[in-house]
């Protein structure tokens, strides 16, 4: 994966500037019935007007199962779900791994938001009793994602790639706010995204305008979807 370069942009956007009512501070059972259990959590992911959005979040140092998943929205016209694994019963280690891939999607065409959080069965000394053996087969597709911090006022590119040995299946970028309340949904205007794919890997380039304010902990993250 190539580095992110930024050079200064210089871009004016109107930004909506109405306010979200969505509590940050929702309790949520990720880690409820899990004995031991390490919480991840990922930033606010922009849900657009059309469309799906995808985004990966992984257990703290990528290590552990994922045995809760939980999210919370900033309204409940976001759909919410996640990909698992087939296999019967579901369960933590047959279902999910050491990652969990949320898709989201506005049900009446307004943008919204949605932070992804989620429950991670440690896979060490201090496992529960309901770990699962490290051993558990892999899934038929294997996702990636690389996440940037954005600053206003500039431009960047970079690329990402399966493994030579894999398959190119998909693609997505997504929007991101890491701030502790909901962003102001009107903040994503100040980002633009384009993505190609190009063989194996895939590109990106952002442009972020500098009427984007400081402080809003902005990122994108791009990700790929490969078969062994």
């Amino acid at each position: 994966m190539k580095p992110m370069r930024l050079v200064p942009l210089v871009i004016l956007v109107a930004l909506a500037v109405g306010a979200v009512s969505a509590r940050a501070d929702l309790p949520t059972n990720e880690c409820n019935g899990i004995q031991a259990c390490d919480r991840a959590e990922g930033p606010w992911v922009i849900v657009p007007k059309y469309g799906w959005v995808q985004y990966l979040l992984t257990c703290p140092a990528r290590r552990g199962i994922a045995g809760g998943i939980e999210a919370i929205a900033t309204s409940t016209d976001v759909h919410v779900s996640w990909d698992a694994k087939l296999g019967s019963p579901a369960s933590p280690g047959r279902s999910t791994q050491q990652y969990v891939l949320f898709r989201a999607i506005s049900g009446t065409h307004r943008v919204g938001a949605f932070k992804p959080r989620i429950g991670c069965i440690p896979t060490g000394p201090t496992r529960s009793t309901t770990i699962v053996h490290a051993t558990i087969p892999g899934t038929p597709l294997n996702y990636a994602a690389t996440n940037f911090k954005l600053r206003p006022g500039t431009v960047g590119k970079t690329n990402i790639g399966c493994v030579p040995t894999q398959t190119f299946v998909d693609s997505w970028t997504a929007v991101a706010f890491r701030t502790v309340d909901p962003p102001r949904l009107g903040y994503a205007q100040a980002i633009q995204v384009k993505r190609t794919v190009v063989g194996k890997k895939v590109g990106v380039k952002i442009a972020v305008s500098e009427a984007l304010p400081a402080g809003t902990g902005a990122e994108v993250q791009l990700g790929v979807t490969c078969a062994s």
